[in-house]
């Protein structure tokens, strides 16, 4: 038995087979699908597409500036301007299965579903036709490293919530565009799309980056192109400029789908905090940023939102971090921040560190997965600068169905997977911080100058807040885990469910 469809029929509870296929350019219609299908069909892609790498993996050749964070501590959080008078909504985050969370913006007058990444910084979107659209002659890719979509840069009116990228003056006649009087977003207008076909099934066409300025793909090729700084900004800069009386930050809030399938929704931010969260006495986390040495050769764009995780606390003691990217001080590990990724991917020494403690669990050497006893839990908290980040453990195991001798049989793996199962570790991180640990606080992203068309000061930073409180959250497991197995195959033991495995020529 091939572990790949282990994995699969883990995070979806099916036994179901995919093949990846390229996408064509033929236009598609966005449309509204079932909750149900949803649910379904972004748990069957997601270790589709961990396997072949837009779930991000990494990004080969990045060399980092280590910051000073003597001085962020220091700061402050980012305040509101006292000029500001607007009242700023937040825009709702839709959960898909606890894989993806997507947005709805509008462009040149259509409403678009995009799935929200905290790891890359461009807007794309596939076959999109409309009116109000202005084309360039500048072809563009965005990788993540096996996956990867390209296609012309365009420009067009792009709202998300009560924000509208349109501003005056901002362009003129003699601009590479031909057009003058509006400023409009840059996009990707993506007429081919590499192993992107699981997204698409979705309903989701598209993907907005929340992260820094510069490392936009497609800001970078403008600019190489003569295109002014304020052509090629992207959509969290535009939003800045368009409102000065807002602080450049971002703050968001994930929701979690229960065991029981009970979706709560999130909340994304421009400028304000979200009520009743206070991170102002947060640790500030600066950004490793550095993008000049990127090795454009290299298989993926490169990542942002890059801080040091300082340790793991498990359930018998602390776990002393390492690190393979050059430069980072001993005892810290690298991670991206990205919350269009379900599960979480750190090292094996980590993944064994943590489920280890698990009592009754079993390590399935050929998926390189651990299978744990579904009732199970354990204490685990990530430090960042001395804070703690508890973990729920709803976000530490994923419940499974898988047909074994004909019969199906529940099952529960880690929800904290290895990158080297999963991908090629490169040397630009250590490990990916999915949505599998962002359900647990509030986070905040400081652009700073790392934005720098925004005309902010200071470095870029993340803020923190735990939402996750280990006493309550242990205490709740069992009675959702509970509800939850009662509706499904009989469970298995971690011990049997390996040996029924191996049995089948699962190794």
């Amino acid at each position: 038995m091939d572990y790949d469809l282990i994995h699969a029929s883990a995070v979806l509870g099916l036994r179901l087979v995919y093949k990846p296929a390229q996408v064509s350019t033929k236009s598609h219609h966005i449309s509204s699908l079932p909750a149900s299908y949803y649910a379904v069909m972004w748990s069957l892609g997601l270790h589709i597409l961990f396997c072949v790498g837009l779930l991000r993996a990494g990004s080969p050749g990045l060399a980092y500036m280590l910051p000073d964070s003597t001085d962020l501590l220091r700061r402050a959080a980012p305040r509101l301007s006292a000029r500001d008078n607007i009242t700023l909504q937040p825009i709702h985050l839709e959960d898909v299965g606890n894989a993806v969370y997507t947005v709805n913006i509008t462009v040149a007058g259509n409403t678009i579903p995009v799935a929200v990444t905290t790891s890359t910084s461009d807007l794309w979107l596939f076959s999109l036709e409309a009116t109000g659209i202005n084309d360039t002659s500048l072809a563009a890719e965005v990788n993540y490293g096996g996956s990867l979509v390209s296609g012309t840069v365009s420009f067009a009116d792009v709202a998300l919530g009560q924000y509208t990228s349109v501003s005056q003056g901002m362009l003129s006649a003699s601009s590479p565009l031909g057009f003058a009087d509006t400023v409009m977003t840059a996009f990707l207008r993506v007429d081919n799309a590499v192993n992107m076909t699981v997204l698409f099934n979705l309903g989701i066409y598209g993907m907005l980056g929340l992260g820094l300025e510069d490392a936009s793909v497609i800001r970078n090729i403008m600019l190489a192109k003569g295109y002014s700084s304020a052509s090629s900004r992207t959509l969290p800069s535009n939003i800045f400029n368009d409102n000065p009386d807002i602080s450049p930050f971002a703050s968001m809030i994930l929701g979690r789908t229960a065991d029981q399938q009970i979706s709560v929704n999130g909340n994304l931010t421009f400028g304000s905090y979200l009520p009743p969260f206070d991170v102002n006495q947060a640790e500030h986390l600066p950004v490793y940023t550095n993008y000049t040495s990127y090795n454009t050769s290299g298989t993926a764009d490169p990542p942002t939102w890059l801080i040091a995780v300082d340790g793991i606390m498990g359930q018998n003691g602390s776990y002393t971090l390492n690190s393979s990217v050059p430069g980072m001080p001993s005892g810290k590990s690298l991670a991206v921040l990205e919350g269009f990724e379900g599960d979480s991917q750190v090292g094996d020494d980590v993944v064994n560190f943590i489920y280890s403690q698990f009592p009754g669990a079993v390590y399935y050497s050929p998926g390189g997965i651990w299978i744990v006893p579904c009732n199970a839990s354990s204490n685990v908290a990530f430090n960042f600068g001395g804070q703690q980040i508890p973990i729920n453990p709803l976000d530490l195991t994923v419940i499974g169905t898988q047909e074994l001798s004909g019969a199906l049989v529940t099952f529960c793996r880690n929800a904290f997977r290895s990158f080297t199962h999963q991908s090629p570790r490169f040397s630009s991180h250590d490990m990916i911080l999915g949505s599998s640990f962002l359900r647990n606080v509030y986070t905040l992203f400081v652009y700073g100058d790392a934005s720098n068309s925004t005309g902010a000061t200071g470095d870029p930073y993340v803020q923190f807040l735990p939402t996750t409180n280990q006493t309550s959250a242990s205490a709740s497991f069992l009675d959702s885990r509970e509800a939850t197995l009662k509706s499904l195959p009989p469970e298995l033991t971690p011990a049997e469910f390996v040996h029924r495995l191996q049995e089948h020529g699962g190794g």
